[in-house]
């Protein structure tokens, strides 16, 4: 993860920690921000990412500001990504339970349960099989996502 963490760290030099102390916390823990520090505070990670403070309000703050900064996001997608790709859409739905989010709506998803749901709209090039843009469309999800 050399290339990502650099990669990272240029787009992101303020926040590029948290954003994989996050990371690590939401796809191995399926962690809420409450309960990162927890978790990082006992995975190596912590060692390796000692500079930071590591607890709500910060982790918080950060993905917040990355997740306003738009535009070094989608820098940081497209950095690996040759020229000539064509591109693979996706739009797939993440459940959520905040009633109060702008973006949360309720919708039958896939299993055609009707529930709160965020819909995320996914572009991949076609060669890398990585993503080089994405949106959160506010809306009910569209049958058959």
């Amino acid at each position: 993860m050399k290339d990502v963490c650099a990669q990272l760290q240029a787009c992101f030099p303020d926040h590029w920690q948290y954003i994989i102390a996050a990371a690590y916390c939401r796809l191995y823990k399926q962690s809420p921000i409450n309960q990162m520090p927890l978790h990082i505070y006992h995975a190596y990670l912590s060692e390796v990412l000692r500079d930071v403070v590591f607890d709500e309000k910060n982790i918080s703050l950060a993905l917040r500001d990355v997740g306003r900064d738009r535009e070094q996001a989608v820098r940081f997608m497209k950095w690996d990504i040759p020229e000539e790709e064509h591109v693979l859409i996706d739009l797939t739905h993440l459940p959520s339970r905040n009633r109060n989010g702008a973006f949360a709506q309720p919708g039958h998803n896939n299993q055609k349960q009707y529930a709160g749901q965020i819909n995320l709209l996914y572009i991949f090039g076609n060669q890398s099989l990585k993503p080089v843009f994405w949106r959160i469309v506010p809306g009910r999800a569209i049958s058959g996502n």
